[in-house]
């Protein structure tokens, strides 16, 4: 038997098959999705996704040429209408960086350096990081759906840690307490963006939306739980529970 020619023919379909999913659009990135590497992430409190419907979050194991073996994270509907958790948040912001209050909000004294052809599509450059009076929390994909809950502590951890960077800066102790599998973040920002339908009691909240195009906005959510936030297919509203609310949408 000619075992020469047999592993020659099987290189040469391994490089029929990478042209083949490099036409079809699956190499993303210079990432290969490997078939059978995805798992649900059931454990995670998810925003919601439609009336009476959460978002499924899959981690999708990819090669990527640069980093190896790694997970890509998507949410959606189903198991073909997913984006990536990235993409999600980096639209949120942009928009939100359309709001007059966006240039208030002080820099971190941390900057952002982009070269040309970078991922995230941004001109080349050096831009500061800004860090926002706010916590962030994103309640709702299909529309996407932002919170915003006053908290000016933060302005200050963030500039000091960026005078001082320090493991045990009382901002870094902050964002270790936090759960990483349950925020994400955006260039533009130093503050994280939680995600989920647990908020805790607070009375300053404001709402945006890239997808209904509305900047941030006063939301009236106090323990009566009476406010609502409009949705082209139905309504948020908010459960008062002992330590905060539970956001449904119906």
């Amino acid at each position: 038997m000619n075992t020469t020619g047999i592993v020659g023919i099987g290189l040469a379909a391994l490089v029929v098959g990478a042209v083949v999913l490099l036409s079809a659009g699956q190499i993303q990135a210079g990432a290969i999705n490997l078939l059978g590497g995805t798992h649900i992430e059931e454990e995670r409190d998810l925003p919601w996704a439609g009336a009476n419907v959460r978002a499924v979050l899959r981690a999708r194991r990819e090669y990527t040429f640069n980093n190896g073996l790694t997970a890509r994270r998507e949410w959606g509907t189903g198991r073909w209408r997913t984006e990536p958790l990235h993409q999600t948040v980096a639209t949120a912001v942009d928009f939100l960086a359309r709001s007059p209050e966006f240039t208030t909000w002080p820099v971190s004294g941390e900057d952002a350096e982009f070269y040309e052809g970078n991922a995230a599509g941004v001109p080349a450059g050096v831009y500061p990081v800004r860090v926002a009076p706010y916590q962030f929390h994103l309640v709702s994909i299909r529309p996407t759906v932002v919170l915003m809950r006053a908290d000016s502590a933060i302005v200050d951890m963030a500039q000091s840690h960026a005078r001082q960077p320090d493991a045990q800066s009382e901002f870094s102790r902050w964002m270790q307490e936090l759960d990483y599998l349950q925020y994400l973040s955006a260039w533009q920002l130093r503050n994280p963006i939680h995600f989920g339908t647990q908020l805790p009691a607070a009375d300053a909240w404001q709402w945006f939306s890239p997808d209904l195009q509305q900047l941030p906005t006063p939301l009236l959510l106090d323990r009566s739980g009476a406010a609502t936030i409009p949705l082209p297919d139905g309504v948020l509203t908010f459960d008062v529970t002992e330590h905060g609310y539970t956001v449904q949408r119906r």
